[in-house]
């Protein structure tokens, strides 16, 4: 009776993966093909113009960057999706060398500043001074930081602050990202890293992207031995907070 109770639960167990899967293959088309629409749509009706003829050359040139805008697009969505797969995988290859974590997030702040000044928002850097030392891939960890930001500049509104915190702690060196924005309820939190999750905010007038850029962010720090989380209330701000193995 117990092997038939055994074998029970064992294919009990195989039919929520195959519907976990199933689920997940869903959320991936959905994704894709809705992500996709607006570029492709874009680019159709771009290079009919561009056959018809007869247009100057300021239309020219903005279609034109329309396409290439478009393309950029679908080039990073498909980019995306494969980097989350090989993180899933266990299969990206990260070049570690010694790198000063103050001075990547103060590298992705300079990237970030145009569309921060752009919002009016007001950049605040707290960096400890000797920053700490961390073994990693300073491009991989660059672009954490980047979508960490990315999220704070789009949720927050205008004129609000956004601070990056480094600083070392015992074995570890922990970053952080915080903004002033509407934050997040308790009970999303536990979703914010799965991947194609959208449901951060109800707002039809945000580009909320695709859902990657958290759990890709979240794969980069694991596959570097770190731990990624959030903190924040409805209505408090948001806080990221990033901590990897320090180098002594």
């Amino acid at each position: 009776m117990h092997d038939e109770e055994q074998l029970h639960a064992e294919r009990e167990e195989l039919a929520r993966e195959r519907e976990e899967l199933e689920r997940l293959r869903t959320d991936l088309l959905t994704t894709v093909s809705h992500e996709l629409r607006t570029p492709l749509t874009l680019v159709r009706t771009s290079i009919g113009l561009l056959l018809e003829g007869n247009l100057d050359q300021a239309m020219h040139d903005r279609l034109l960057r329309n396409i290439k805008r478009s393309t950029d697009h679908m080039n990073t969505l498909v980019a995306d999706i494969l980097d989350l797969a090989r993180l899933r995988r266990n299969e990206v290859n990260i070049h570690e060398r010694e790198i000063d974590l103050a001075q990547i997030a103060s590298d992705a702040a300079s990237l970030m500043k145009p569309l921060i000044d752009q919002k009016q928002q007001d950049l605040v850097l707290r960096l400890a001074d000797p920053s700490p030392i961390v073994l990693g891939d300073p491009q991989r960890i660059e672009r954490v930081f980047l979508n960490l930001l990315s999220n704070a500049v789009k949720f927050s509104p205008p004129k609000a602050r956004i601070s990056i915190v480094v600083h070392g702690r015992g074995d570890e060196a922990i970053a952080s990202v915080h903004d002033t924005g509407p934050g997040i309820p308790r009970s999303a939190h536990s979703h914010l890293f799965e991947q194609f999750y959208t449901g951060r905010t109800s707002s039809s007038s945000l580009d909320i992207g695709a859902g990657l850029g958290l759990p890709i962010a979240k794969g980069i720090i694991e596959a570097h031995g770190g731990k990624l989380w959030v903190e924040s209330d409805a209505g408090a701000g948001t806080a990221f907070f990033v901590s990897l193995p320090r180098y002594r």
